[in-house]
């Protein structure tokens, strides 16, 4: 049976407050902010700023996907007849449109980054902490389509077009997607992305990442299987665990 599904949201917050004295940022603020432009969480300990950012729907619904390549078969120019060709196994995909296609899948994560990172940098200024490091997190809560190491490519890719001046770190997690690394254990993941700003800011999202799976089993929604590993080459043949065993 698979574990309970959680909302995220909800339950990431409700963890938030038991480590290092974190909470909401609005908590931080004397009053109300006039502009909706701010991130979710605050440690003041670490003094780091945290946006948390869902993706809750699958970008490779096969519906939504089949649309978008005959779209872009259409757009690239090609005939009727190509597309026949595909979706009847007689040709492969051509690259254009393979490319135009995961371009598509990929810009909604690409944007989902890019606010993010705005919305720490709007929060610096309204606690005033100009020096706090910002972290995004990328909680993937029900996106199926797209393996761990592809959809984690694309939100390096988001992270990468920020400006170098004004990005810090960046997770990506799992609650609710479970993977099965070969072993025959679904996983949920924690995998820090990238850390502009050094071993301090590690130590805080390694701290965060064993805090949150503690808070998990210890409100009776286990992550199911735990493992830490620093090689990421377990993740390159990883599928998402759809079919549960009863």
């Amino acid at each position: 049976m698979p574990p309970p599904t959680i909302r995220v949201e909800e339950t990431f917050t409700q963890f938030v407050r038991t480590f290092r004295g974190g909470d909401v940022l609005s908590h931080f603020v004397s009053k109300n902010p006039s502009s909706a432009l701010n991130a979710d969480y605050y440690f003041p300990t670490d003094n780091v700023i945290a946006e948390l950012k869902t993706l809750e729907t699958d970008a490779l619904n096969l519906e939504i996907i089949d649309r978008r390549i005959m779209a872009s078969y259409k757009w690239l120019g090609y005939r009727l007849e190509d597309y026949t060709d595909f979706l009847f196994g007689r040709k492969y995909l051509p690259d254009d449109v393979n490319k135009r296609v995961f371009s598509a899948v990929s810009r909604p994560i690409i944007d989902c980054v890019r606010k993010a990172n705005k919305q720490i940098i709007s929060s610096r200024r309204l606690i005033g902490k100009a020096d706090a490091k910002g972290l995004i997190l990328i909680a993937n809560s029900g996106n199926f389509g797209l393996p761990p190491m592809q959809l984690m490519n694309v939100v390096l890719k988001g992270f990468d077009r920020l400006s170098d001046r004004e990005k810090d770190g960046i997770v990506y997690f799992t609650p609710n997607v479970y993977h099965d690394v070969g072993d025959g254990l679904p996983r949920e993941i924690w995998v820090p992305i990238a850390n502009e700003r050094g071993p301090e800011l590690q130590d805080f999202i390694d701290s965060l990442g064993k805090a949150w799976f503690d808070y998990r089993d210890t409100t009776g929604q286990s992550s199911i299987s735990r493992k830490t590993n620093s090689d990421l080459s377990a993740l390159f043949n990883a599928k998402v665990v759809q079919d549960w065993a009863d």
